[in-house]
């Protein structure tokens, strides 16, 4: 139980210590092992492409699921404005543009799917690479 422990912290610490980007595959397929929050492959692949695409009911838990794991997005749905700033300033130089775009995806929305969905749209928005471009 304490190696379990240990192994936990170690790849929390990692991960903590890594660009925003470099988790996503990993937390991308810990999101797909979870049956409510596994989206068919091709979906992403059409997303990628610019394809139109019709996305499943359960989209929007498997966005929640990433940005939280992530840390873009707090258990409860909110913003981490904090790591939301360390992952725009890993895309943009200029200070003045990093805090207009953190001020304007920080918004929450009426549930954490939803903010997921609306954060997601504002990083498209801005070319700000988290790992899914």
């Amino acid at each position: 139980m304490k190696c379990l422990l240990v192994l936990c912290l170690a790849v929390a610490f990692a991960m903590a210590n890594q660009p925003i980007k470099q988790s996503w595959t990993v937390v991308h397929q810990g999101c797909q092992a979870n049956p409510k929050t596994f989206v068919e492959e091709e979906v992403f692949e059409k997303l990628r492409k610019g394809e139109k695409v019709n996305l499943p009911n359960n989209f929007a838990d498997h966005a929640f699921c990433m940005l939280k794991d992530m840390d873009l997005q707090e258990p409860n749905g909110n913003i981490n404005t904090q790591t939301l700033k360390k992952a725009v300033q890993e895309s943009v130089q200029d200070q003045a543009k990093i805090n207009q775009i953190t001020s304007e995806c920080s918004a929450n929305d009426q549930t954490p799917q939803k903010t997921a969905l609306t954060l997601f749209k504002c990083l498209g928005k801005y070319h700000i690479d988290i790992g899914q471009f």
